[in-house]
Protein backbone atom coordinates (compact mmCIF):
# COMPACT_ATOMS: atom_id res chain seq x y z
CA UNK A 1 0.00 0.00 0.00
CA UNK A 2 3.28 2.16 0.66
CA UNK A 3 3.37 2.42 -3.14
CA UNK A 4 -0.13 5.08 -3.71
CA UNK A 5 1.76 7.09 -0.50
CA UNK A 6 2.72 10.25 -1.36
CA UNK A 7 5.96 10.88 1.53
CA UNK A 8 7.17 14.36 0.21
CA UNK A 9 2.74 15.22 0.01
CA UNK A 10 3.11 15.66 3.31
CA UNK A 11 3.12 18.68 0.14
CA UNK A 12 -0.16 19.77 -0.19
CA UNK A 13 -0.75 19.14 3.47
CA UNK A 14 2.37 19.09 5.68
CA UNK A 15 5.29 19.30 4.03
CA UNK A 16 3.70 21.14 0.29
CA UNK A 17 7.03 19.68 -0.91
CA UNK A 18 5.83 17.17 -3.62
CA UNK A 19 3.26 20.36 -4.91
CA UNK A 20 6.50 22.22 -5.53
CA UNK A 21 8.90 19.37 -6.44
CA UNK A 22 8.62 15.54 -7.14
CA UNK A 23 -8.75 12.54 20.79
CA UNK A 24 -11.23 9.89 22.13
CA UNK A 25 -13.89 11.07 18.88
CA UNK A 26 -17.41 9.23 19.03
CA UNK A 27 -18.03 7.17 16.34
CA UNK A 28 -20.33 8.97 13.87
CA UNK A 29 -19.54 8.15 10.43
CA UNK A 30 -19.91 4.60 9.20
CA UNK A 31 -16.97 3.15 6.77
CA UNK A 32 -17.92 3.58 3.42
CA UNK A 33 -19.85 7.53 4.26
CA UNK A 34 -18.63 10.83 4.41
CA UNK A 35 -20.19 13.66 4.84
CA UNK A 36 -19.40 17.67 3.40
CA UNK A 37 -18.38 20.48 5.36
CA UNK A 38 -21.66 21.99 5.18
CA UNK A 39 -23.28 18.37 6.69
CA UNK A 40 -21.00 16.28 9.51
CA UNK A 41 -21.93 12.86 9.83
CA UNK A 42 -24.23 11.28 12.31
CA UNK A 43 -24.60 7.37 11.47
CA UNK A 44 -22.90 4.93 14.71
CA UNK A 45 -20.62 2.62 13.69
CA UNK A 46 -18.40 0.48 15.82
CA UNK A 47 -14.71 0.00 15.81
CA UNK A 48 -12.86 -3.21 13.82
CA UNK A 49 -10.85 -5.14 15.39
CA UNK A 50 -7.33 -4.16 15.35
CA UNK A 51 -3.68 -5.79 16.11
CA UNK A 52 -3.00 -3.43 18.49
CA UNK A 53 -5.12 -1.67 22.12
CA UNK A 54 -5.97 1.83 20.19
CA UNK A 55 -5.17 4.58 22.00
CA UNK A 56 -8.07 7.24 22.63
CA UNK A 57 -8.72 10.48 24.21
CA UNK A 58 -10.84 12.21 26.54
CA UNK A 59 -14.23 11.91 25.20
CA UNK A 60 -15.00 14.53 22.97
CA UNK A 61 -16.92 18.07 23.69
CA UNK A 62 -20.34 17.69 21.83
CA UNK A 63 -22.53 15.11 20.53
CA UNK A 64 -23.63 17.64 18.39
CA UNK A 65 -22.39 17.07 14.65
CA UNK A 66 -21.56 20.54 13.46
CA UNK A 67 -19.67 21.04 16.50
CA UNK A 68 -17.83 17.60 16.27
CA UNK A 69 -16.67 18.92 12.88
CA UNK A 70 -15.41 21.71 14.26
CA UNK A 71 -13.41 20.04 17.15
CA UNK A 72 -11.87 17.77 14.53
CA UNK A 73 -11.23 20.13 12.31
CA UNK A 74 -9.10 22.22 15.48
CA UNK A 75 -7.62 19.29 16.40
CA UNK A 76 -6.51 18.48 12.72
CA UNK A 77 -5.38 22.57 12.26
CA UNK A 78 -3.23 21.87 15.49
CA UNK A 79 -1.32 18.94 14.30
CA UNK A 80 -0.44 19.80 10.73
CA UNK A 81 0.91 23.24 12.12
CA UNK A 82 2.62 21.89 14.92
CA UNK A 83 4.61 19.64 12.37
CA UNK A 84 5.24 22.26 10.47
CA UNK A 85 6.70 24.33 13.02
CA UNK A 86 8.18 21.89 14.03
CA UNK A 87 9.67 21.30 10.32
CA UNK A 88 11.19 24.80 10.64
CA UNK A 89 12.67 25.16 13.90
CA UNK A 90 14.30 21.70 13.88
CA UNK A 91 12.61 21.00 16.96
CA UNK A 92 12.99 16.52 17.31
CA UNK A 93 10.66 16.36 20.68
CA UNK A 94 7.71 18.36 18.82
CA UNK A 95 8.25 16.28 15.48
CA UNK A 96 7.42 13.33 18.05
CA UNK A 97 4.42 14.93 19.19
CA UNK A 98 2.79 14.81 15.96
CA UNK A 99 3.88 11.81 14.55
CA UNK A 100 1.76 9.00 14.16
CA UNK A 101 3.99 6.56 12.29
CA UNK A 102 7.64 5.69 11.75
CA UNK A 103 7.17 6.57 7.68
CA UNK A 104 5.54 10.45 8.82
CA UNK A 105 8.47 11.17 11.79
CA UNK A 106 11.05 10.04 8.72
CA UNK A 107 9.81 12.54 5.94
CA UNK A 108 9.40 15.00 8.88
CA UNK A 109 12.96 14.47 9.16
CA UNK A 110 13.89 14.68 5.77
CA UNK A 111 11.77 17.70 5.34
CA UNK A 112 13.51 19.69 8.06
CA UNK A 113 16.99 19.57 6.14
CA UNK A 114 14.82 19.96 2.71
CA UNK A 115 12.36 22.59 2.88
CA UNK A 116 12.97 25.98 2.48
CA UNK A 117 10.79 28.55 4.32
CA UNK A 118 9.50 32.29 3.39
CA UNK A 119 8.75 32.59 6.82
CA UNK A 120 7.78 30.73 10.20
CA UNK A 121 4.90 28.71 10.11
CA UNK A 122 2.00 29.74 11.90
CA UNK A 123 -2.02 29.45 11.82
CA UNK A 124 -2.35 33.19 10.50
CA UNK A 125 -0.52 31.98 7.19
CA UNK A 126 -0.48 28.22 7.18
CA UNK A 127 -4.55 27.50 6.23
CA UNK A 128 -5.99 24.23 7.51
CA UNK A 129 -9.24 23.27 6.41
CA UNK A 130 -11.12 19.72 6.85
CA UNK A 131 -13.34 20.08 3.22
CA UNK A 132 -14.92 16.33 4.05
CA UNK A 133 -14.59 13.65 6.78
CA UNK A 134 -14.71 10.48 6.07
CA UNK A 135 -14.80 8.13 9.00
CA UNK A 136 -14.62 9.20 12.51
CA UNK A 137 -13.68 6.42 15.07
CA UNK A 138 -12.71 6.51 18.47
CA UNK A 139 -9.11 5.17 17.66
CA UNK A 140 -8.93 6.80 13.86
CA UNK A 141 -10.13 9.76 11.88
CA UNK A 142 -10.05 9.80 8.13
CA UNK A 143 -10.51 13.31 6.58
CA UNK A 144 -10.03 15.31 3.21
CA UNK A 145 -7.78 17.85 3.99
CA UNK A 146 -6.88 20.93 1.86
CA UNK A 147 -3.80 22.76 3.07
CA UNK A 148 -2.48 26.50 1.54
CA UNK A 149 0.62 27.94 2.39
CA UNK A 150 1.43 30.99 0.09
CA UNK A 151 4.10 32.90 0.95
CA UNK A 152 5.51 30.23 3.99
CA UNK A 153 7.34 27.65 1.43
CA UNK A 154 9.30 28.63 -1.26
CA UNK A 155 7.79 27.20 -4.88
CA UNK A 156 4.64 26.27 -3.18
CA UNK A 157 1.54 28.06 -4.84
CA UNK A 158 -1.99 27.18 -3.90
CA UNK A 159 -4.04 24.74 -2.23
CA UNK A 160 -3.25 21.38 -2.13
CA UNK A 161 -6.05 18.68 -0.82
CA UNK A 162 -5.39 14.80 0.37
CA UNK A 163 -6.58 12.24 2.48
CA UNK A 164 -5.00 12.29 6.06
CA UNK A 165 -5.47 9.44 8.29
CA UNK A 166 -4.85 10.88 12.04
CA UNK A 167 -4.76 8.88 15.05
CA UNK A 168 -5.14 10.18 18.78
CA UNK A 169 -2.18 10.80 21.36
CA UNK A 170 -1.94 10.58 25.03
CA UNK A 171 -1.91 14.63 25.66
CA UNK A 172 -5.38 14.77 23.74
CA UNK A 173 -4.49 15.84 20.59
CA UNK A 174 -4.13 13.75 17.35
CA UNK A 175 -1.00 12.48 15.33
CA UNK A 176 -0.40 12.17 11.72
CA UNK A 177 -0.54 8.71 10.54
CA UNK A 178 -0.72 8.41 6.53
CA UNK A 179 -0.73 10.91 3.55
CA UNK A 180 -2.88 9.22 0.37
CA UNK A 181 -4.11 10.58 -2.86
CA UNK A 182 -7.51 11.67 -3.19
CA UNK A 183 -8.25 8.98 -5.53
CA UNK A 184 -7.11 5.92 -2.74
CA UNK A 185 -9.96 3.51 -2.49
CA UNK A 186 -11.52 3.13 0.56
CA UNK A 187 -9.80 -0.06 1.43
CA UNK A 188 -6.49 1.01 1.52
CA UNK A 189 -7.01 3.88 4.23
CA UNK A 190 -9.35 1.52 6.09
CA UNK A 191 -6.26 -0.79 6.20
CA UNK A 192 -4.24 2.01 7.43
CA UNK A 193 -6.78 2.62 10.45
CA UNK A 194 -7.08 -0.99 11.53
CA UNK A 195 -3.55 -2.22 10.59
CA UNK A 196 -1.42 0.43 10.58
CA UNK A 197 2.11 0.03 13.00
CA UNK A 198 1.56 3.01 15.14
CA UNK A 199 4.43 4.98 17.48
CA UNK A 200 7.55 5.84 16.25
CA UNK A 201 11.47 4.82 16.64
CA UNK A 202 13.32 8.15 17.43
Amino acid sequence: MGDRRIWALLAATVLLLAACSDSTPDPTLAPGTSAPLTSPPTTATTVPPTTEAPTTTAAPTTTDPNLRFQEIERLVREALVGRMEAIHDKDLDQALLFAGSQRIYDSTLEAMERTVFLQRPSVENYFVAVSELRLDRPDCVVADVTTTADGVIEGVAGPGTTVMVFWPSQAGQVQLGAVWELSTPQSQWIEECDIAVRGVTP
